[in-house]
């Protein structure tokens, strides 16, 4: 599973969305938050855990090549809801 945050919107209606995205699969779950606290990134990680039926292996953390299916679906995301200023 490759998982980041992304932010949408501007001003005072900016959110912060969990994108989780299946390697082998690209299944995607996405989920909007108020913030990026680590119980947030928690229940994050549960609820798509509960959607994907199961728990996937781990990517390799803050490396970027090894996440480019979930960084597609971010560019995608925020050309569709616009990036935060």
């Amino acid at each position: 599973m490759q998982a980041d945050w992304a932010t949408v919107g501007r001003g005072r209606d900016k959110l912060s969305v969990f994108i989780a995205t299946l390697g082998w699969a690209r299944a995607t779950y996405v989920e909007f938050c108020d913030d990026e606290r680590v119980e947030t990134l928690i229940g994050c990680h549960e609820g798509a855990f509960l959607a994907f039926c199961g728990v996937p292996r781990l990517c390799q953390s803050y490396r970027a090549q090894t996440k480019g299916k979930v960084e597609r679906f971010i560019g995608y995301l925020i050309g569709s809801f616009g990036r935060a200023a």
